[in-house]
């Protein structure tokens, strides 16, 4: 019971600081238009943005925690195209000795996003820049 509490803490404080951060995006499109119809003298049609309150944020009736790797995250297999508790992981290898040159883990599903710091990772650990061969 302890676990699944804890859990459920942690998915409403989740639900809340995104509340928080969308709450923060909109206040500054409501200071920008603000400031736009003030140099235009014109009021802005349409209903203005309206902010969430975080203390109302709920979690979505979705989101899941896994009590024994909580960092870990819900992924499609891309074989069986079934869904696996798991991590994204990303490596980079020297092709004429073999070795690996840099490593990391990621929660994102999507590797895409992974390509620029895997190369700077690799380029911070062989000490410059990188020739590439392709």
């Amino acid at each position: 019971m302890k676990k699944i509490a804890a859990a459920k803490a942690a998915l409403e404080q989740e639900a809340r600081e995104r509340a928080m951060a969308k709450k923060a995006a909109v206040e500054a499109r409501l200071e920008e238009r603000r400031k736009q119809e003030e140099e235009t003298g014109k009021k802005i049609g349409g209903c203005p943005p309206q902010a969430p309150d975080p203390e109302q944020a709920k979690p979505g009736d979705k989101e899941q925690k896994n009590f024994t790797d909580p960092e870990s995250r819900i992924m499609m297999d891309g074989a069986t195209k079934s869904f696996q508790q798991s991590y994204n992981a990303q490596a980079a290898v020297d092709s004429h000795s073999q070795v690996i040159v840099a490593a990391a883990i990621t929660q994102e599903a999507n590797g895409k996003k992974q390509l620029a710091p895997m190369l700077e990772q690799t380029e911070q650990n062989m000490g410059g820049s990188l020739s590439m061969h392709m």
